[in-house]
């Protein structure tokens, strides 16, 4: 059997996406090509669907890189030969671009091994929904590593391809979607009057959302709050109505940030329900530590991007998106890595979003560089 080439690999992962926590079949095709690089350990069903695959003695100092197994709910809109075979869901974010070039990593290691390191890449399952990673960490598995490092990477549309971007600190958003559910009494439509509608709260929240979005995004105390879902009443047209629910997204450059600006909109959440004698409640969902990226780490991946000769930007501020690599980063000293993937590659998330198989040799280049730089004298 010939072995598939990373772009013939990048193009099956893409072609068969699966969301987050059903990422079985997924898994299993990650299983076969790591067991054709002859890993000292190999782990399956960790943290759910999650593989992790161990090279080297177990003596010497673990370097981990994390990828991603899920994709997202959405339709693509890709007229490409791998578009995806299920409907509403494609790896419209990258993933099958950063499991491919983990399956590289592995493929270099296997030709040329890194004396004095051990290598350990965790294919984790349920990103997208902010769970994986913490489950990752609590299976009993997992929970018998001590990494000397972690690392992953995030490919960047609208940078250079292969452009390195790195910053010390929070490198991505706190994010959570907060939900509030605003309960109050019906009344005929004629007679408003006598209802305790949550229209007025509603109409506010979508207001004070706005407001509490910052203008300037390069200003590293930027917060973001985005409406993503609301619902009052129902098609009753003779009822004032006396439900309602709106979903948040929120978003800060640091966890204390986050709290805060939730603080500040139950706060006013709670304000408005009293005025209009409505009961509220809350939940918080899809939470997202920011991600710290740590000094000593973060300088070792400038060090190499500076040997391999690539383009490197510090960033000023976080990246306003959420990513659980916040919850690794909280235990271990690691680095989350962006890397330009073309400056006219469509946005994340987009439906006509296809990860370039032009960047997968340059990241592999960088991952397996950063490795050596580990290893024994």
């Amino acid at each position: 059997m010939t072995t598939q080439t990373l772009t013939e690999i990048r193009q099956v992962l893409h072609q068969h996406p699966e969301l987050s926590g059903e990422e079985g079949a997924t898994a299993e095709r990650i299983t076969a090509w790591i067991q054709e690089c002859s890993p000292d350990e190999l782990h399956l069903n960790v943290g759910g669907h999650g593989v992790l695959a161990l090279f080297g003695s177990a003596s010497d100092p673990l370097i981990l890189f994390r990828a991603e197994l899920d994709a997202l709910p959405i339709q693509e809109a890709n007229d490409i030969h791998h578009v995806s075979t299920r409907p509403g869901c494609a790896h419209l974010c990258g993933h099958d671009g950063h499991m491919s070039m983990l399956i590289g990593l592995a493929r270099r290691w296997k030709e040329k091994p890194v004396p004095g390191v051990r290598l350990g890449l965790i294919f984790q399952p349920a990103e997208e929904t902010g769970k994986g990673a913490a489950a990752v960490m609590i299976d009993p598995v997992f929970e018998t590593l001590q990494p000397h490092r972690i690392f992953a990477y995030h490919n960047i549309p609208g940078k250079p391809l292969g452009q390195v971007m790195v910053r010390k600190g929070s490198m991505s958003s706190a994010v959570h979607s907060t939900i509030l559910r605003f309960t109050g009494k019906e009344s005929h439509a004629a007679e408003p009057h006598h209802a305790h509608s949550p229209g007025r709260a509603i109409a506010q929240l979508l207001l004070a959302a706005e407001s509490m979005t910052s203008a300037d995004r390069t200003d590293e105390a930027y917060t973001v709050v985005t409406p993503v879902f609301a619902k009052l009443g129902s098609h009753a047209y003779g009822t004032t109505p006396g439900q309602a629910e709106i979903h948040l997204t929120m978003r800060a450059g640091d966890d204390l940030r986050l709290a805060t600006l939730q603080t500040l909109l139950l706060a006013f959440a709670a304000k408005l329900a009293k005025e209009d004698h409505l009961t509220l409640t809350h939940e918080v969902i899809e939470p997202f530590p920011a991600s710290i990226n740590h000094s000593d780490a973060t300088v070792e991946v400038m060090k190499a991007v500076y040997e391999l000769g690539a383009d490197l930007v510090k960033l000023k501020t976080p990246y306003p998106w959420g990513e659980d690599m916040g919850h690794y980063l909280a235990a271990w000293p690691g680095t989350l890595i962006g890397l330009g993937s073309g400056v006219d590659q469509v946005p994340l998330h987009d439906p006509a979003f296809d990860f370039p198989d032009a960047l997968i040799e340059p990241g592999v280049n960088l991952l397996y560089h950063l490795l050596t730089g580990y290893q024994k004298s």
